[in-house]
């Protein structure tokens, strides 16, 4: 398992789970699905399968790279 937590621009450290919450969907859209987690839900849990390939592996990533991106534009 492997997490990214993701904080308010310009604060200290404060939760966004709204960031999460849309990151979440643009990813689902793109045939990705991992679950929120953290207290306020501010945390992208990805917990892939012991078989997953390189190639899926990439996939994902580059799926969470785009959905990352265009919550920070």
């Amino acid at each position: 398992m492997i997490a990214v937590e993701c904080i308010r621009p310009g604060t200290n450290k404060e939760p966004n789970p709204e960031a999460v919450s849309r990151i979440k969907q643009r990813a689902l859209e793109a045939g990705m699905l991992f679950y929120p987690c953290g207290h306020w839900s501010q945390t992208i849990r990805l917990l892939p399968p012991l078989t997953i390939t390189r190639q899926q592996v990439d996939q994902g990533l580059d799926i969470l790279r785009q959905a990352v991106l265009a919550e920070s534009a």
